[in-house]
């Protein structure tokens, strides 16, 4: 096993090309603490590690001779077990023999939930002082059961596919001072980013390609990290389910009425095996689910969740049924940018069933109103909204909020509250 670790140690790093995206995404490295790049498969957490890598290189916090990187799914490494990976550090000090044993080594150990007990190996090289960058396709190296691997010896960061701004700069758009083209560019940009999404692999490649590569991660998800993890009593139940969310983007949904349509198709389960489900989805970072928000746990629990898709491009390409396509993808990809920098995100409904998308919460500051709406040009649409943001003003003791449409741009003010009404792609392209 020594020499098929050290002809790997040998082989290009990454094998990818200098030019790569640089992700928004910021690390913190700490002593004894694995730092774990978490997120749906195929959205670019590989790259990210060759980030990582770059950067320490770059701020001369690490000597590349010290950088180890190997990529566990690879067919020489099939059936390895925890007691070889010692062999991966034998192969290291003899390809650099003029390395003091006692030097910290920076670890990038992809795929590594394919060699069963990893933890144990990792956790050897924490002792030792080393440096280590973990990623992984399954949900095996998803924050909760790491967190329960590691015991508390780890950090992660989440990856999604490419938002709005990183898309813009990677294509070299001007953003910062756009002028009249510039905005119009922008704008089209960001109707084309609701429809395609982010996921790197698509980015260029012709609707059906597009469209066929994003079924297929939702059938790998399906496949490999619900169906084979977890053994379903019923795996086309899984299927089906995964279609029946993909329809409900930016929609209300409960285990009972989920539970009754998939009834309905013939398919036998049942609520707590599609609540089971509904945490294996979240597991993958395929769904999301956002609560009502209350103070209450009990309140949080017996209400409906609204749902959301890790890529508003998913949504488009699996969603025929969805009436409202351009709503329900803006109002993914609001939440999206949202989720990226918080993870306490609410929706608010007053008593007379008025609603307003997000209430954000973070600490140390007030909590965030923002609603979404393709246009307020219709005056129905245009008082249900601000009705609705009114109200959770009025509760929330609060005196500004957010609408985020397709296009328009004003601030209405009433009864001494102002609503900020944004096109999305300006907010889009701000950090929140």
């Amino acid at each position: 096993m020594k020499s098929i670790f050290r002809d790997i140690l040998l082989e290009n790093e990454f094998s990818l090309p200098l030019d790569y995206v640089q992700r928004d995404q910021t690390f913190t490295a700490l002593p004894r603490k694995a730092l774990a790049v978490i997120g749906i498969r195929r959205c670019g957490k590989t790259t990210y590690l060759r980030q990582i890598w770059d950067t320490l290189v770059r701020q001369k916090k690490a000597r590349r001779e010290h950088l180890l990187y190997v990529n566990f799914f690879d067919e020489r490494l099939f059936g390895l077990k925890a007691g070889q990976l010692q062999g991966l550090l034998d192969a290291y000090f003899e390809l650099y023999p003029q390395v003091d044993a006692r030097s910290k080594l920076c670890f990038f150990l992809d795929e590594i939930q394919t060699v069963l007990g990893w933890e144990l190996f990792v956790d050897r090289l924490l002792r030792a002082g080393h440096q280590v960058f973990l990623s992984g396709s399954s949900a095996t190296l998803l924050s909760r059961e790491l967190a329960s691997a590691m015991r508390g010896r780890s950090l992660s960061v989440e990856i999604f596919p490419f938002s709005f701004q990183e898309i813009v700069k990677a294509e070299k758009l001007e953003w910062h001072a756009p002028g009249a083209r510039d905005r119009a560019v922008l704008r089209s940009r960001m109707r084309t980013y609701l429809y395609q999404g982010g996921f790197p692999e698509t980015m260029g490649v012709t609707p059906p390609v597009r469209r066929r590569l994003l079924q297929d991660y939702v059938d790998a998800v399906l496949l490999r990290d619900i169906i084979e993890r977890h053994n379903p009593s019923d795996p086309s139940a899984m299927t089906h389910l995964s279609h029946l969310l993909m329809n409900q983007a930016g929609a209300l949904y409960t285990l009972n009425k989920t539970c009754e349509r998939l009834k309905s198709h013939g398919l036998k389960v049942n609520k707590p095996e599609i609540s089971r489900a509904m945490d294996w989805f979240h597991d993958t970072y395929l769904f999301f689910s956002v609560p009502i928000f209350s103070q209450s746990v009990q309140v949080r629990s017996v209400n409906p969740k609204k749902l959301y898709c890790i890529d508003p491009g998913m949504v488009h390409h699996h969603s025929a049924g969805i009436s409202d396509q351009w709503g329900a993808l803006l109002e993914n990809a609001v939440f999206l940018h949202l989720r990226r920098t918080s993870e306490s995100i609410y929706y608010f409904r007053d008593s007379h069933q008025r609603e307003v998308d997000f209430v954000v919460v973070g600490k140390g500051r007030s909590p965030a109103l923002i609603q979404v709406s393709v246009s307020l040009k219709i005056s129905k649409t245009r008082e249900r909204e601000t009705q609705a943001l009114l109200s959770a003003m009025s509760e929330l003791s609060l005196s500004e909020a957010t609408l985020i449409t397709l296009d328009e741009e004003e601030e209405i003010r009433i009864t001494g509250k102002r609503i900020h009404v944004r096109p999305a792609w300006t907010f889009l392209l701000e950090k929140f």
